[in-house]
């Protein structure tokens, strides 16, 4: 067996052992696909000098993803409740990148002051079509405190229609991506903030 192939059972090891402990907060039966990751990079504009967090790192699948197409590792904040996943993501991704421990629905709180606000990119892997009203609109209350007024949510979910409802927060949204060599097929959906009228 190759150094990627046990790293690779490894993770997939660790992942079943979460998912099997609390499915819920998991939300997938397998770790995101390269295409699903690749697809999601391809929608950051200005990777070089965008700042990106990003929510739900697991085992760094979307993280390893932004990095190969070229997001600055010193500009990508990874926000992970599970302590075995934080700790994984530090042994297998940049020591650049910044990998903070805590609840999404607290990320003003987690993320340094200096960047709060001017987030250009929120990238969620959170499965949110599976959390009650009231968690998600937090998180999503959560994830405007730190975004700059111009930014946007990347979101992705295996389900056709958009897990964030006009009656949670009101956002513009649009489907940019599809990716079936996903297990299970997952959505892209891109959110941003209503105009000021």
């Amino acid at each position: 067996m190759s150094k990627t192939q046990f790293s690779k059972s490894k993770e997939y090891i660790l992942f079943l052992k979460k998912l099997l402990k609390n499915p819920k907060n998991i939300g997938a039966l397998f770790p995101s696909s390269n295409r699903l990751g690749n697809l999601m990079a391809k929608h950051v504009p200005s990777k070089e000098n965008s700042l990106i967090v990003e929510v739900g790192g697991g085992t760094g699948r979307l993280s390893s993803a932004l990095l190969r197409n070229g997001i600055n590792p010193d500009h990508l904040y990874i926000i992970e409740l599970d302590s075995t996943f934080v700790e994984y993501l530090k042994n297998h991704l940049s020591p650049k990148v910044h990998i903070l421990q805590g609840d999404a629905a607290q990320l003003d709180a987690i993320i340094p002051k200096k960047i709060c606000g001017k987030v250009d990119i929120i990238i969620s892997a959170l499965p949110l079509i599976n959390m009650k009203s009231e968690t998600k609109k937090k998180i999503l209350q959560s994830y405007l405190k730190i975004l700059r007024p111009q930014g946007i949510i990347l979101q992705f979910t295996y389900g056709m229609t958009s897990p964030i409802s006009e009656k949670e927060i009101p956002l513009e949204k649009q489907r940019v991506g599809y990716v079936l060599q996903n297990f299970p097929p997952a959505t892209i959906w891109k959110y941003w903030r209503k105009p000021i009228s």
